[in-house]
């Protein structure tokens, strides 16, 4: 829901609970009959009373079209990657196993603290892409850090999957003092 269609619904929802809040005291008598009848037939000579009405009525019609009609326009994630498609079957292999290979083998490397991956680009034409964002330790070779790592997930992803063709990008997101090693 954008921004506009929460600000209208913002309003619609205020002016409804005030009526609400408003009928209950009515029914519970806490508001005298009389004196309310009194104020609404005064109200009901203004035009304007009979405009507030119309607009609310509009928006309840628009919110009650908007949540039938409009759809979320985001793309559908996968969570699968196919392998293998063919006459016998397809093989696939959930994104968060690949995620938890790929950070685990990029845990294995002596610096690295900690690693996050992201995995895209999968199914179809596109190749696997890894972006890892590590944090390593200080004193480290950050680009000699990165070729372990990804010689490690390439290496890996072939040997688990088959697959050949992935690009793994590496992400050097801190650059700490010691620490205790933790996957995010």
């Amino acid at each position: 829901m954008g921004i506009i269609n929460r600000f209208l619904c913002f309003w619609y929802s205020l002016t409804v609970l005030v009526l609400s809040v408003i009928f209950l005291l009515l029914g519970l008598k806490v508001l005298p009959e009389n004196v309310f009848i009194n104020e609404l037939r005064y109200l009901l000579k203004f035009q304007e009373t009979s405009i507030a009405f119309a607009v609310l009525a509009f928006f309840g019609f628009y919110f009650l079209c908007y949540s039938y009609f409009v759809r979320n326009k985001k793309p559908k994630e996968e969570k699968e990657i196919s392998l293998v498609k063919g006459d016998g079957g397809e093989i696939k292999v959930s994104v968060d196993a690949v995620k938890n290979l790929a950070e685990r083998t990029a845990m294995t490397v002596g610096s690295v603290r900690e690693a996050a991956a992201k995995i895209s680009g999968f199914g179809g034409e596109d190749a696997l892409n890894v972006n890892l964002d590590i944090a390593i330790l200080s004193g480290a070779n950050a680009p000699q850090v990165s070729s372990e790592i990804i010689a490690g997930v390439k290496s890996e992803l072939e040997t688990a999957l088959s697959v050949k063709d992935a690009v793994v990008k590496i992400n050097v997101r801190e650059i700490s003092g010691s620490g205790s090693k933790k996957v995010v």
